[in-house]
């Protein structure tokens, strides 16, 4: 630089600050990009998991309200085959069985809780399929309950502080996950719980076990799911996931919990009314689900304020009463046609629209005031409330739902539920 004027030689310090403070400034922005392209990335894997699960309940909902109308019209039959020959039954098993797969795809992409609380929309899809289907019109109270329903989802989705920001991670991430002292910690004493109800309903009360049968299987549903959460989020960000031999264990503890939810909540059903089990399982399933998520997962970290915690708690409440009173309203709907002497004189003369679900009624209440054992009850006009406590050992029960409801379709063998176990908690 000899020979150089003294002014240029001046300005090199400062331009080479300015070259310096662009490339800082430069830097600064690329990571900024960087990170917000990260973000919208997560985002947009969110979105898509929730779009996936509410395709998955739409799913779900269809496929079971198939296998219902496969059992109607299988019971109205003059050669009524078993469930597994019947053609409806076998389409409906089958798009149920791909809503397993959308749900558990939905899994890898979104948070827990916020999927959990998308099991609402397969209530309201089955009572719509219902209307379609088999002539099953919702009632105004499902219509009001419904609205709700939509209205707590959207609270809790709005509330919820893991949008966006999914768990991600391997198999092993997931195994550490679940071996958390707090989760470990919860666990132990759900499992005390359980026990104590178990005691309880078999020494002292005996009319509590499908409750707690009901329970067992709503607490093993939040369980289920995070093990085939850990599944689904292996497969989609973990590195050379088939090569993991945890992700085969996840997998097997994911099936083995399946089939101790499906026997629990098969039991409970036998023991119990359908009017009491199914509400319990649905609502408490729900619940169970968000509350495993946020406890194994994180899923509940960071609210920015109280607001938005109590729109998060606000409409999971607002949720898991409507779930509880949807189906509690639907099967008691179900129970109550041979219970008010009007409701039944009407269906049995035909006064009312001839759609499927009224001739399997009509056809049920037959078969049962032909039974010495479970006489329909005429000219005695008893509350309804009386018929509906679950001790009441006459009462026939009429509920689709309930265990002797399509012995066309069982033959000798005890009826057996299919259950979801990587989406919403239902029964069919």
């Amino acid at each position: 630089l000899n020979g150089f004027h003294p002014a240029i030689l001046s300005i090199i310090p400062s331009q080479r600050s300015l070259m310096t403070a662009a490339f800082t400034t430069t830097k600064s922005a690329s990571v900024q990009a960087l990170y917000s392209s990260v973000s919208n990335s997560s985002m947009n894997e969110c979105a898509l998991g929730i779009f996936l699960s509410a395709a998955g309940a739409t799913t779900t909902a269809l496929g079971l309200v198939l296998q219902k109308y496969s059992h109607e019209q299988n019971a109205l039959s003059e050669k009524p085959v078993l469930y597994y020959k019947q053609f409806w039954w076998i389409v409906g098993f089958c798009i149920f069985m791909l809503s397993q797969l959308l749900n558990m795809v939905a899994m890898g992409l979104a948070p827990q809780t916020v999927l959990s609380a998308l099991g609402a929309l397969c209530l309201i899809f089955a009572a719509l399929f219902g209307w379609l289907l088999l002539g099953e019109k919702p009632e105004m109270l499902d219509q009001v309950m419904m609205v709700f329903s939509a209205a707590g989802i959207l609270c809790l989705m709005s509330g919820a502080p893991g949008v966006g920001t999914p768990f991600s991670g391997d198999a092993v991430s997931v195994f550490a996950a679940m071996m958390q002292p707090g989760v470990c910690g919860v666990s132990a004493l759900l499992v005390m719980a359980i026990l104590g109800l178990f005691a309880l309903a078999a020494f002292v009360l005996p009319q509590l076990m499908p409750t707690t049968l009901a329970l067992s299987a709503a607490i093993l549903c939040g369980y289920t799911v995070v093990a085939f959460k850990g599944v689904a989020v292996t497969l989609v960000h973990g590195t050379s996931p088939w090569a993991q031999t945890a992700l085969y264990f996840l997998i097997l503890v994911g099936i083995c919990l399946g089939l101790a939810q499906m026997h629990a909540l098969n039991l409970g059903l036998q023991a119990g009314e359908a009017l009491i089990v199914v509400p319990i399982y649905y609502a408490s399933g729900i619940l169970a689900q968000i509350l495993t998520g946020a406890l194994v997962f994180n899923e509940l970290e960071g609210f920015s304020g109280p607001a938005q915690a109590a729109r998060f708690w606000g409409g999971a409440i607002l949720l898991v009463l409507c779930i509880f009173g949807m189906s509690y309203s639907r099967i008691s709907v179900e129970q109550q046609i041979d219970l008010i002497p009007n409701e039944r004189d009407s269906l049995l003369a035909g006064a009312r629209p001839r759609t499927l679900s009224c001739e399997w009624k009509i056809h049920k209440l037959r078969s049962l005031s032909l039974d010495d054992d479970c006489l329909i009850p005429t000219g005695i006009d008893l509350p309804a409330a009386t018929w509906l406590t679950p001790t009441s050992p006459s009462r026939p029960r009429l509920s689709s739902l309930d265990v002797e409801a399509f012995p066309e379709s069982f033959g000798e063998a005890q009826r057996r539920y299919v259950i979801s176990v990587t989406g919403p908690p239902l029964v069919a």
